[in-house]
């Protein structure tokens, strides 16, 4: 397949987000590798993925983003963009939400990758395989569900994935509780908020999931304890169904 990415030439751009390449690369290069399976030419503009400028949003700083936030739209309008894709759930609402109110003309469509890949599948680019030989459950990122209603995508692709089926957790969607790094806090008070996270795998364990799916790399990061459960993120398990064992390691997923 040729290069899922580059420089222009796409109405679509991939925000990965800071804390995909900190903390969970491997979601980055599973999107490349579903791009260029389904024939997909995507934008990438580093300006954008090194920072949007979510927690200076969240911390009551948004003077310090419009410049960025203007510099950004008249970028990505030169460069043809219509819709920026992301991983973040934070960046997704920073970018949905609080741009359009910093930048009168910021008219770009946002959307998560899995609302992105759900698209591709339903259009035929993408065609998932019910291999995924875990019982799966999925945790709702509070971004990515509560504060911006992205609750069905993921559960979607999930089910087009599970071949030994998967877990509505409960509690679930609005319900669900925070994996402990909500706002960044879990990285101040590290040792007290991973027990947010710890506590949910145990949830997930009780209720029979062998394998835990989220869509933040945050979440990943905190549900990922020891002695718990394999921890993708839907990125990673979309590739796993696809392709499988050719990017993914099965010992690991």
């Amino acid at each position: 397949c040729p290069p899922a990415r580059g420089a222009g030439g796409s109405a679509v751009v991939y925000h990965a987000g800071e804390a995909t390449h900190r903390l969970r690369p491997a979601v980055a290069q599973a999107f490349d590798t579903l791009m260029a399976h389904a024939g997909q030419s995507v934008q990438v503009y580093p300006a954008l993925d090194e920072g949007c400028g979510a927690a200076l949003l969240r911390w009551g700083r948004p003077d310090e983003v419009v410049e960025r936030a203007q510099a950004h739209a008249a970028e990505l309008r030169r460069r043809g963009v219509r819709t920026i894709v992301t991983s973040s759930p934070a960046c997704y609402r920073a970018l949905a939400v609080d741009y359009p109110r910093l930048v009168p003309d910021w008219d770009f469509e946002v959307l998560h990758t899995a609302e992105y890949l759900l698209r591709l599948m339903e259009e035929g680019a993408l065609t998932l395989q019910p291999i995924y030989p875990r019982r799966l459950a999925y945790h709702d990122p509070c971004y990515l569900g509560r504060y911006l209603g992205v609750y069905d995508a993921p559960r979607r692709l999930i089910a087009a994935c599970a071949g030994a089926g998967w877990v509505e957790l409960e509690p679930s969607r609005e319900e669900t509780p925070c994996c402990g790094a909500g706002e960044g806090l879990g990285y101040i008070h590290e040792e007290t908020f991973r027990r947010l996270g710890a506590w949910r795998v145990q949830e997930a364990i009780e209720q029979g999931a062998e394998a835990l799916v989220t869509a933040s790399p945050s979440c990943a990061d905190f549900l990922q304890v020891e002695d718990g459960l394999p921890v993708l993120d839907v990125m990673e398990l979309v590739a796993y169904c696809i392709l499988p064992g050719e990017d993914s390691d099965e010992a690991e997923l």
